[in-house]
């Protein structure tokens, strides 16, 4: 008798664990679409957000299990890149540098680069440095 309540009590658990893994899956991806949708109109606080779901270790299985998701947040990062380079929207660029060399490192939404991520590092070294003398 205390086997099958000890049984039940796991399997309870278990569906549990499972339906609020389904859940929290479910969010992300509403959340991630609904960043995604207005980051495309070049809202800075959208594209910020986006970006910010590549540092959320919690997100990471996501991403790793839908690689046309990473490339999104690439991209992204990189139009906010141009878009900022261009005084189309004004924000501070260092984060985006940072950002698109640590994606170009890991090879997180694109190919890795060692290249490309030293170059968006120095850009960021350097726009730190051009920022701390204003």
């Amino acid at each position: 008798m205390e086997t099958i309540i000890l049984v039940s009590i796991f399997v309870g658990l278990f569906i549990l664990i499972i339906s609020m893994e389904v859940i929290y899956k479910l969010r992300f991806l509403k959340r991630h679409k609904k960043h995604f949708l207005t980051a495309q109109q070049y809202n800075i606080e959208a594209i910020y957000a986006l970006t910010n779901e590549y540092y959320n270790s919690n997100y990471k299985k996501y991403f790793d299990n839908n690689p046309s998701l990473a490339t999104e947040v690439f991209n992204t990062a990189q139009k906010a890149v141009e878009l900022i380079e261009n005084k189309i929207v004004d924000a501070d660029i260092c984060d985006f540098y940072f950002l698109l060399s640590s994606m170009y490192e890991s090879g997180f939404g694109t190919t890795k680069s060692p290249k490309k991520a030293r170059e968006y590092y120095q850009k960021a070294l350097k726009s730190t440095d051009s920022s701390l003398d204003k």
